[in-house]
């Protein structure tokens, strides 16, 4: 598979994977879901995420995100940089 790396500032989590799609130029829409097992972030993103989390449902349900990220995605890769973002052809999926 080919991949690609983008450096991707976020606005805001919710719209995380829109900003990457566009990064990417990969056209979507809100019927479109993501595959986020051929999705690698910066572990900066991973830490917005989980602050975020946190703040809106408590520590004590972090294990609720942590298990997701664990089993679905998308993983932490060590080698990239703060803001950059590496995909896989083929990331966003349509589902049914």
């Amino acid at each position: 598979m080919e991949r690609r790396i983008k450096d991707v500032k976020q606005g805001t989590i919710d719209a995380f994977y829109e900003k990457v799609a566009e990064e990417f130029q990969i056209p979507f829409n809100n019927e479109d879901r993501f595959d986020c097992t051929k999705i690698q972030t910066a572990s900066n993103i991973r830490e917005q995420w989980c602050k975020r989390f946190e703040k809106e449902y408590g520590e004590a349900r972090r294990w609720e995100l942590n298990m997701h990220l664990c089993m679905s995605g998308p993983r932490v890769e060590q080698y990239l940089n703060d803001n950059e973002v590496e995909i896989e052809r083929g990331w966003i999926c349509k589902i049914s």
